[in-house]
């Protein structure tokens, strides 16, 4: 009796192990579901991102890049003497730079025989603003 007992024992235990190591192994055949996604580069107009995902079943991981989310454009133009450009909000770079429409906007000063005069001048599409002499 206690010789069946043994062996019975014996084969619940070989049993138990080989769930126990075959459980913990990867499976060769897994049908990945990938979850459990952890961000770990945001992308930005400048370099792209990377995203880590852990199957839900083996544990296995994957990476995957993200791409670029290009320029975010300012709404208000910066200028310097020559040129306007709308910038990027994120990486500060300049965009879309273009040369200065000038018009008239008013006489400052009216000229004389003796002086010229002042027009004010203003870009037809940023702040800018300048003055010139008139005849």
């Amino acid at each position: 009796m206690r010789k069946i007992k043994v062996f019975f024992m014996s084969i619940i235990l070989v049993l138990v192990l080989s769930l126990f190591l075959f459980a913990c192994s990867e499976p060769k055949d897994c049908e990945h579901s990938w979850g459990n996604e952890e961000i770990l580069e945001e992308a930005s107009c400048i370099s792209e991102g990377s995203i880590r995902y852990t199957c839900n079943k083996c544990q296995e991981t994957k990476l995957e890049k993200t791409e670029k989310t290009g320029h975010q454009t300012s709404t208000e133009y910066i200028y310097d003497d020559k040129d306007h450009y709308l910038y990027c909000l994120v990486c500060q770079d300049p965009l879309e730079k273009k040369p200065h429409s000038i018009i008239d906007d008013e006489i400052e000063k009216e000229p004389t025989a003796y002086e010229p005069g002042i027009m004010k001048t203003k870009c037809s599409s940023c702040s800018y603003h300048s003055t010139r002499e008139i005849a």
